[in-house]
């Protein structure tokens, strides 16, 4: 069928040609080919979403045709691009809420260091990270004081989606170089966001073998945050991901949230193991 009448929005969501009136309707410009197929069918449709020139679109189709006789279709087109937007940050909103809750239900159950490293390793995977590794200054598992630099790390806690992967064991002794990104996060205090592990230099020099494995192995992309309390660093919580996106600005302040429910619950345990 050849295409009779669009109307200025109908041009505009699809950006079609001045001239487009009279066109074979399968032969439309710039339409990816399940939409060229849907509109060319005369097929009945409601809701159809498909993409079609960087938008969401639903599409609707009735045919116009009455006792038997030779008819077209007329198709109304509603832009949902902004709704599905707002309908995605919804429910990641949602989502995050949950974890945070799950989080403080599940972080510092007991007052044991370690055990409370592990829940906070735990209810991050997979939900938030493939994987998390927590690592406290050596001093805090006696119930001391942190060291002011991120040395004598020991790794107290692993958790992942799989248990094959290359990084650091639990139980571990970590000196981090200050080009890290797990070094910048301790001293200063905050959050870093390392999106593309493959470009992070200051990593890669910490230990090349190893980073050349993690990466070979997928992980891409890491989120490393201070273990803060009463002014204090006790350690390091680092969010790897190797299956889902890469993280971003908007996930580094979770990432905080997150280990801020541990930081308090650790802090404790540390006096408690000093205490008795």
């Amino acid at each position: 069928g050849r295409l009779l009448l669009a109307n200025d929005e109908a041009r505009r969501l699809l950006e079609l040609p001045a001239d487009v009136e009279g066109c074979v309707v399968r032969e439309l410009p710039g339409l990816d080919p399940a939409t060229l197929e849907l509109l060319g069918s005369g097929r009945e449709a409601s809701d159809e979403v498909h993409f079609a020139m960087g938008r969401l679109l639903a599409v609707n189709q009735r045919p116009t045709d009455h006792a038997g006789c030779p008819g077209g279709t007329v198709v109304t087109l509603r832009d949902s691009t902004e709704l599905q937007a707002v309908s995605g940050r919804a429910e990641a909103a949602r989502e995050r809420l949950e974890l945070l809750y799950d989080a403080g239900l599940c972080i510092g159950s007991t007052l044991d260091v370690v055990r409370t490293a592990d829940e906070l390793a735990q209810v991050a995977v997979p939900r938030f990270a493939d994987f998390v590794t927590v690592d406290l200054a050596d001093p805090v598992l006696h119930g001391d004081e942190p060291a002011p630099t991120a040395t004598d790390m020991r790794r107290v806690a692993v958790s992942g989606i799989r248990d094959d992967h290359p990084l650091y064991e639990q139980g571990r002794l970590i000196d981090f170089l200050p080009s890290t990104p797990q070094a910048r996060g301790y001293d200063a205090g905050r959050a870093e966001l390392v999106t593309d592990l493959a470009t992070a230099e200051g990593w890669h020099a910490q230990d090349p073998k190893r980073t050349r494995q993690i990466l070979d192995y997928g992980i891409h992309s890491l989120i490393t945050a201070p273990i803060r309390a009463r002014g204090a660093v006790l350690g390091i919580a680092n969010f790897w991901r190797a299956k889902q996106e890469p993280f971003d600005t908007e996930e580094l302040s979770l990432a905080e949230e997150l280990v801020a429910r541990a930081a308090v619950s650790i802090d404790n345990a540390r006096r408690y193991t000093r205490e008795h």
